[in-house]
């Protein structure tokens, strides 16, 4: 289930939360003023979060679009983003 509690958190990166899926695994998509999308999954078995972007999901170039398929996109390490 799509979850957007109408509450937005900026953090230093000026990324804000835009939309929060509450399953298994957990979704978090962020967006920044500029377009620049970032999105987290965790995994809630292992206690691992991993991260998508342009950097690893070349073909995805909107928020939305990767929002939609956030199960199908390219997940890494944090630190394998370029971008953020």
């Amino acid at each position: 289930m799509s979850q957007n509690s109408g509450v937005s958190y900026i953090n230093p990166n000026g990324y804000a939360v835009n939309d929060i899926e509450d399953a298994t695994p957990m979704y978090i998509g962020k967006v920044r003023a500029d377009g620049t999308w970032l999105l987290q999954r965790y995994n809630s078995t292992t206690g691992s979060m991993s991260y998508a972007n342009l950097s690893n999901n070349s073909t995805v170039t909107g928020y939305n679009t990767a929002w939609t398929n956030r199960a199908t996109l390219t997940y890494g390490g944090y630190e394998t983003l370029t971008g953020v």
